[in-house]
Formats: C-alpha cells, structure tokens, sequence
C-alpha cells in the first residue's frame, strides 16, 4: 500500500520493468480500479475478470 501525500491511496505491484499502481476510483456513477492511463488500464471494481487484467499488466 502506498499513501504517497498528494496522491490517492494505491496497490503497488512491484515487478521488474518498474511498479503496476492501482488505485481505486470513482468512474461513471461507480467504482474502478485503475492501472495506467487509457482504456485498457482500467475496470469496474466489481467486475470478476478486472483482477485478471491486472495480473496480466504486472507480468
């Protein structure tokens, strides 16, 4: 967990290549977890398949 000032809360998955930050935010009404900038990065918080997009970006 990183509570960088200034920032919003986040995950920090630590890999090779540099650090996957996902934070969770408030995104059309509900909630997301975000990963990166773009459409890819990001998924409904609720969303099954969303934790396996992440896991997959930290590879």
């Amino acid at each position: 967990m990183e509570l960088a000032q200034g920032q919003e809360p986040c995950v920090v998955v630590r890999r090779a290549s540099g650090p996957v930050r996902v934070a969770a935010v408030r995104r059309h009404g509900g909630w997301v977890f975000a990963w990166g900038r773009g459409r890819d990065h990001w998924g409904p918080a609720l969303d099954g398949e969303t934790p396996h997009r992440i896991r997959a970006a930290a590879w």
